[in-house]
């Protein structure tokens, strides 16, 4: 039976390796590029037609386009097949998460969490300020390391928002076969955790000796200039989202009230 996947976490969260890590796997079909979670999840077939679908190939058309996409590169040992996608917003995440519990529910999930939301903020500010997304051969000279400095407001916003996703994206454990990595404590360490990934997929092991790069990307502390003052309002922030999750607890409740 073929185990289908899809590998979901926030941008510059970890997804990319891990999806190296799996695509190289000789037992493994995976397409080789990104895909994008409201054009396959949202849109579906209509976004290779006029939008005149019936409700049945729109339907249908979910599992087929994912299927079109995971099996591109099936080959006659393959036993997983899947692809790689990253959320960059929470309608996205909403999208996604509903799509995969009516449509996707023999899916495997594997999540990617990156604890440390300010290093991957960073990262993704500089990553679009350069240009440059992945890092994978040469270090940056910390002495040539050009600085940014990070909006408070933003960064309260994008942490607030990524809080959401990964509560979101978790929603699917009560739903689907599901493995959540962590970037600091998986990723970070080594490549081992490649044998997570392969007992959820039921595969061979095999070293990933495909992935031969190591990520040299700077530390966020070499190239943001207000780092210190803005990793000190994040426990503001978290409070903030406990105040937020009692408050919508409480008006749930209080609604029920009503309903009944």
């Amino acid at each position: 039976m073929m185990n289908n996947y899809i590998i979901i976490g926030p941008a510059r969260s970890g997804t990319t390796v891990t999806h190296l890590i799996l695509k190289g796997h000789p037992q493994v079909s995976a397409l080789n590029d990104e895909v994008q979670v409201m054009k396959l999840f949202g849109d579906g077939i209509s976004t290779y037609t006029s939008g005149n679908d019936s409700q049945i190939e729109s339907i249908n058309g979910f599992r087929h386009a994912y299927e079109m996409l995971a099996l591109l590169n099936l080959g006659k040992d393959t036993r997983a097949a899947g692809i790689k996608c990253a959320v960059i917003s929470i309608e996205a995440a909403r999208v996604f998460a509903e799509r995969i519990k009516a449509s996707f529910p023999d899916v495997s999930i594997i999540v990617i969490v990156r604890e440390d939301i300010l290093a991957q903020y960073a990262s993704l500010t500089r990553a679009r300020k350069t240009n440059i997304y992945h890092s994978w051969k040469i270090k940056t000279d910390s002495k040539t390391l050009k600085k940014i400095n990070i909006d408070k407001g933003s960064y309260s916003r994008y942490f607030l928002e990524n809080i959401e996703i990964i509560n979101i994206l978790r929603s699917l454990r009560e739903t689907n076969k599901y493995l959540e990595i962590s970037y600091e404590q998986d990723i970070l360490p080594s490549l081992d955790y490649c044998s997570k990934l392969y007992e959820f997929l039921e595969l061979d092991y095999v070293e990933p000796t495909w992935v031969n790069s190591k990520k040299v990307a700077p530390l966020p502390k070499e190239f943001v200039s207000n780092y210190e003052n803005i990793k000190a309002i994040e426990p503001a922030l978290l409070e903030n989202i406990k105040e937020l999750f009692s408050f919508r607890y409480y008006f749930k409740c209080y609604l029920k009230r009503f309903i009944k």
